[in-house]
Order: structure tokens, then sequence, then C-alpha cells
């Protein structure tokens, strides 16, 4: 009789699969779902996601070890038991233990130090043609006003925190009811297949996620063909629950199911084996092609390893330290506990009533034999403490951070404003390449929401989005833009300030006010308040409204005349150069006119028209002279000084006939 091997075998409970057997995966089950038909597509899908699965379990414990390291809390589990064994095998997450979380203060400390800088994107185009480079300031306001919307600098700084505790934080680019949206993901719920996946590029992703049951009903409606429509309604009506184990066994009190959405990149440009498929259970609801040469999900990789596609998290790097400080922590807190007070000595047969020992002031013990005797044990080794203290500062050494940075301290005797921002330029060259790799996340998410904004545009010939000024709102069309990939280069611009010390803040604004940035008036405005956006709005207003009557001219064609509060000398100064800038990039003929009547409006009210100019110089030109004449009038001529010789140079007057 064969033997029965359990580990293969499915386990219920009541009805309910409570644990699944491991799979066999022969040579004939290494499916290829992306050439497999629509009917037999969903079961190779899931065929070749429990398959990466099984082959990743290590990932996977990994994922829940760094996030209890991070939070001291458990992971939910969305594919399988091996999370929920893991959490189970490590106890409750509230137990009664003290700890110094260095991952945590690591990781917080260097997603505020990102926080600070909002990486804006900005478009330039290829060509030196007027209409195109008007549109790649269109398509840079389109951007942001899309970021602005759907909050991506939050989103993007949630994504470097999951970086930072599992290794890679992800976000999805997605269409919703004609929207282009952005949510952040778990890696928990990709599985990409590791030996593909080596090099970093794989060729197949996989997503599987609990899905509340109406969300995907309400997405099975927006499909235009009848019949699928019916056929994925009721594939999504008849869809199990997920089961409670899917869930690390904690429950769920809404209605889920479980979806995987598996994506193919096409093998070229000309190569029709793209694919898009989106499945429930076993059956495929949606299948499209993908011509995208990228998944729509921006990653960011706290540190890339060697080989593989998965990023190492700073928890992972620090788990051994984090581990020996806990261990230790432990033992501290136990030693306190055991020897946290004193002890009395009392000798069999010393006939000390115990009564007698108590707090109350004055007491008289009667003994007979040997007097009690206090005593008062040492806690703990004491070089325990200081080699608690080395682990913790080994810790933020490993992974670059200031230690002081994390307490929000500045180091002692760094008071001026040059020394902090030298402190903090150091602390920001260690974090350089991971800054660069932020700021092409960023543009990353851009680049996919404008290839989704296309698509909408495609379907719905209009795409508006909200773009927020100083003090409207402007709103842009993509109908007005239009701009094809090879026609721009998107680039990085991320954000500054002043220092964050308030020592730093005032030594900043002190430097600016002896180099002549900015006037006394304004220093002292910051000294009370050292916030230089206002400051900045304020003395660059006259200026900035002058660049906006003169871009509308050129860009809009809309004519604003000047008003004699405009600062005129600036405007005749700017219209040079606007005029120049125009005329290099072959701007309308029509726009070039706006721009002289323009100029001829300020001459008018500065009254420095042609022949207005040429009368002022004469006269100013002959006001010169008769002062001239009458202060020589007045002061007798002086002989004139001889002209200064150097020392080095020979007399002439003495030199030897030759």
């Amino acid at each position: 009789m064969a033997k029965i091997d359990s580990k293969h075998m499915d386990k219920y409970v009541d009805g309910v699969l409570v644990k699944e057997g491991q799979k066999e995966v022969s040579e004939a089950a290494k499916h290829y779902w992306w050439k497999a038909e629509e009917t037999d597509m969903g079961r190779q899908i899931q065929s070749t996601i429990k398959f990466i699965a099984t082959h990743q379990e290590t990932r996977t414990e990994q994922l829940v070890s760094s996030t209890r390291l991070y939070g001291n809390s458990s992971a939910f589990n969305f594919i399988g038991p091996g999370l929920a064994r893991s959490i189970s095998a490590s106890g409750a997450a509230n137990v009664s233990r003290i700890s110094f979380n260095v991952c945590a203060a690591v990781i917080d400390t260097l997603v505020a130090k990102m926080a600070k800088n909002k990486v804006i994107p900005v478009f330039l185009t290829n060509g030196g043609v007027w209409g195109m480079q008007h549109k790649a300031e269109q398509l840079s306001k389109y951007a942001e006003g899309q970021a602005y919307g759907e909050d991506v600098h939050v989103k993007s700084i949630y994504a470097l925190r999951d970086a930072g505790a599992w290794g890679t934080g992800i976000v999805h680019v997605f269409e919703d009811e004609d929207q282009v949206k952005v949510e952040r993901c778990f890696p928990h719920e990709f599985f990409v297949d590791h030996v593909e996946g080596l090099g970093g590029n794989p060729r197949q992703m996989h997503r599987v996620k609990p899905v509340d049951r109406d969300i995907m009903l309400a997405f099975v409606e927006s499909f235009d063909d009848g019949e699928a429509k019916d056929r994925a309604r009721e594939i999504v009506q008849n869809a199990h629950q997920s089961a409670f184990i899917d869930l690390a066994g904690i429950g769920s009190a809404a209605d889920l199911i479980m979806v995987s959405e598996s994506y193919h990149l096409r093998s070229s440009k000309d190569s029709k084996d793209g694919l898009q498929a989106i499945c429930v259970g076993d059956e495929v609801i949606y299948k499209d092609s993908w011509d995208e040469d990228y998944f729509p999900y921006p990653m960011i990789h706290y540190n890339k390893r060697l080989i593989g596609f998965w990023g190492q998290g700073a928890c992972e790097r620090l788990q051994n330290l984090q581990q020996e400080i806990n261990r230790l922590m432990i033992l501290v807190q136990r030693s306190m506990w055991m020897g946290g007070s004193f002890k009395i000595l009392v000798e069999n047969g010393s006939r000390v009533v115990s009564q007698h020992l108590n707090n109350d002031v004055g007491t008289i013990i009667f003994y007979t034999g040997t007097a009690p005797q206090y005593v008062t044990p040492p806690m703990i080794q004491q070089d325990i403490y200081p080699y608690i203290d080395s682990l913790i500062a080994k810790s933020f050494q490993q992974e670059g951070v200031s230690q002081l940075e994390s307490s929000s301290l500045k180091p002692m005797g760094v008071n001026s404003g040059k020394g902090l921002r030298t402190m903090t330029q150091i602390a920001d060259d260690r974090f350089l390449f991971l800054g660069q790799q932020m700021e092409n996340f960023v543009l990353e998410i851009h680049k996919q929401m404008i290839d989704r904004a296309k698509d909408i545009y495609k379907r719905k010939k209009s795409y508006k989005v909200v773009f927020p000024q100083a003090k409207f709102i402007e709103t842009i069309d993509w109908k007005d833009i239009q701009l094809k990939e090879d026609e721009y280069v998107l680039k990085a611009y991320p954000t500054s300030s002043l220092p964050d010390d308030p020592t730093g803040r005032y030594e900043t604004v002190q430097e600016w006010m002896q180099a002549g940035l900015i006037s006394p008036r304004a220093g002292r405005r910051l000294m009370a308040m050292p916030d230089v956006e206002m400051s900045d709005k304020l003395a660059n207003a006259a200026e900035d409204l002058l660049h906006k009557i003169y871009e509308d001219m050129l860009n809009d064609g809309v004519y604003v005349p000047p008003e004699p509060q405009f600062d005129l000398q600036m405007a005749g100064d700017l219209y040079l150069a606007y005029y120049n800038y125009a005329k290099l990039n072959n701007a309308p003929d029509d726009r070039l006119e706006l721009l002289m009547q323009f100029k001829a409006a300020v001459d008018d009210l500065t009254g420095l028209s042609a022949q207005a100019v040429a009368g002022q110089q004469a006269l100013q030109t002959l006001q010169a002279q008769q002062a001239a004449q009458q202060q020589a009038a007045v002061q007798p001529m002086a002989n004139p000084a001889p002209t200064p010789t150097s020392p080095l140079i020979q007399n002439t007057n003495n030199a030897p006939a030759v």
C-alpha cells in the first residue's frame, strides 16, 4: 500500500479550505499563461502564482520579520498561511517588554529628510519651435496639477518608508471612472519569478489582492461588451468569500474576494504578446493588450541587491543588531524587576520580629542574636549599558543616519548658518544616490500618469486637470498640449528651504542681508518670522507681474496695457529680453507686435518716446557743459600735478647722455 503524504492534501474545516496542500509542479505544468487560450488562461495564471509563491517563502517570512521590527505589529497575509505561521511563532506583539526601536528611528529620520524636498516635474522641449515650448510649460503645469489632485508627494513619501521597512516601495497608477488615480501598494501582494528577475528586469508580474465584491461588480459594469459583462458579473457574484486563512487568520467583516492582476510585457515594439489579465479565482474576467514597456507599478528600492528583483530594507540590514539590542534590553528589564529593591538579611534563630521591619520613622527593632542587615545588591553588570549604547550607535553608523538628527538635536558648538548647512550637506551626501532614486521614482509616476491621461483623452476627447496657482486656479485640458514623447524631456526639480534650525535660519537671513539679496526691512521681518516664501513673493511681485504680462502676450495673445503703478523701468528692461527671446524662437509676428505695443505704452507713461529721449539726452549734455563752465569760472586754475612715476622706471632727466 502506497504511503499517504499529508503535506500534499488540502485541509477543510466545515467545508471551508483552511490549508492548501503543496502542489507538485511538473514540466507539463509550467504554463505560459500569456500564450494560453482564454478558457484555460485563468487556471494557468493561478498555477504560475502558486509556483512563484512556493519558491519565495523566504522573502515572505522576511517581510513579516521586517514588519514586526519596524512596528512590533502583525502583517496581513494576502496569499496563504506562511505569514500566519510566522506571526504565531513570534508571539504576541503587545508583550510586556522594553526595546529601543532603532529600525524605526533610522527609517523615520531618513523619510523626514527626504520629505523636505518636493520633487516637481519640468518638461523641456527638444526643439526651438515657439508653440512646443509653450506646450511644454503647460505640460509641466498639467503634471503638477495631476500630482496635486492625487497627493503624489505624500504617497511617494509613504512608498519611501515602505522601501525602508520592506526593501521596496510600490504605487499603482491606473484609471478609475475616466480619472487617473495613484494608490499605495504592499510588496506582499506582488509575485515575480525569481530566475527571470535576477537581472532586475522581469517580463511578467502578478499582484494578488483582496477586493470588496461590490467594487469588482462596479468595475464589471463599465464593460462595453454585454456578453462579457454578464459572464464577469456571474463570476464575481459566485466567487467564494476569502477564507480567514487568506487574511492571516484574523477574519474579516467585509465581503472580500481574492483578485489577481497579471501583466506580461511585449517582447519588442512590433510584438503582440503584451497582455494584461484580471482574474477572480481561476476565471479571467478582463483581458486586454498591454503595449507599454513598463508595469503600471512605479517602484523605489532602499538598497538594490546585487542580484534579484526586490530591494533590501533597513529592517533586514539592521535585524541582527536590533535583535541583540532587544535581548539586552529584556535582560536589563528582568534584572531591574528581580533586584530593583533592597533585601534584608535575617539570620535563622535571631528572633527578629518581622512586623518591626516596616517603613515607620524611628522604628525600634528588637532582636536576639545577629542584627538584621539591609543589603542593596547591584542590578546588573555596568558594562551592559555602554554595550547597548554602542550597538545603537553602530546601527545609525551602518545606515549613515545621524543619531543627532534622529533626536532633532544639533552638534554642540555648531551655531552659525554656514556651519549647520555644512553639516546638512555632509549628511545629504550619504543619501545622494537614494535621493536620485526618489527623483526618478516620482518622475516615473508622472510619466505613467501622463500616459494614462493620453489614453483617457483618446476615448473622451478631453481630459482636464486643475493647477493651483498662488492666487487662483487654472484648468488645463490635454487637447491644448498633445506633445509626443519624442518632443520633450522630463526633468526633476527638487524644492528646498531655509535650514530647519532657528539659529541657522537667523544666520542665513543675516548673510542674505549682508550680501544685499534682501533689504534690511525684509530682513527684520524674516528675523521675527523666518519664512522666506512670503518675503520672496512680496519682493518679486513687481517682476512676476511683468513676466506674467509678457508671457500672456507671447503665449496666449492677450494684451494688458501698462499702468503707472508698474515698475516701468523694469518693464523696459524686460522688453528687450522677451523680444529677443521671442525672435530667436520664431514667435509669430502678431505676438511681437503686442510686445512693441506694450513697450510704446510704457514709453508714453514715462515720457520717453524716441524724440523725448533724444531731447532729454541733449538737455542733460547742455546742463553738464554749463555746470562745468560755471565751476571753471569760480575756481582758479591750478598747476597740473606731475605725472606719477614708478621707482622701477629710470629717471630720464638724470640719465647720462649716450
